[in-house]
């Protein structure tokens, strides 16, 4: 979990495509809206801006940036990311795990492991609500991390199958992205 933490801001970040500026939307709204605004009008929005009041208007436009950007990563993640297993199994970040946990793990009885899987996982022994809506969330992201090692764990093609061909390991000990499928 400390380096999902860790990378908590690079990720949040990678999924802010489009970055939308609230002072932005304020002023064009305004524009839209009172087109041929007096002078006063004008003054009236610099004086707020500069005694940093905040009126309903900004208040509603933060709400609509931010519910904007909650969409905009939810979008992201359903149609963007994926995790693919050897050979051809591809697991949508955003929907529930297909599958299901192998036998020895169906049931936990490590009190440890029980506690540390309630903290990450409100859906404990059950598949349902994996799917992480939103990536840039970390204890959505946590809970689909947990139930997809528990679930693979014994995933067959996973433990005979060599993830990268010998010259793509090549390149990686050289410190160079290997080509290919990765």
């Amino acid at each position: 979990m400390g380096l999902q933490t860790r990378l908590q801001p690079e990720i949040a970040d990678s999924l802010n495509a489009m970055p939308i500026d609230p002072q932005d939307v304020k002023k064009r709204l305004l524009a839209l809206l009172f087109p041929e605004s007096p002078f006063v009008d004008k003054f009236r929005v610099f004086m707020l801006e500069f005694f940093r009041r905040t009126t309903l208007l900004d208040q509603a436009i933060q709400s609509l940036v931010a519910r904007a950007s909650q969409q905009v990563h939810a979008a992201l993640t359903a149609h963007l990311m994926s995790i693919t297993l050897p050979p051809d199994k591809r697991l949508q970040l955003g929907k529930d795990l297909p599958d299901s946990f192998p036998p020895n793990l169906k049931t936990l009885t490590n009190p440890d492991l029980r506690a540390l899987l309630a903290k990450v996982g409100p859906t404990p022994d059950s598949l349902h609500e994996t799917g992480a809506v939103n990536w840039a969330n970390l204890p959505e992201r946590m809970h689909f991390i947990a139930d997809l090692f528990r679930c693979y764990q014994e995933y067959e093609t996973l433990l005979r199958t060599s993830v990268f061909t010998t010259e793509q390991v090549t390149a990686i000990k050289a410190g160079k992205v290997p080509g290919g499928r990765l």
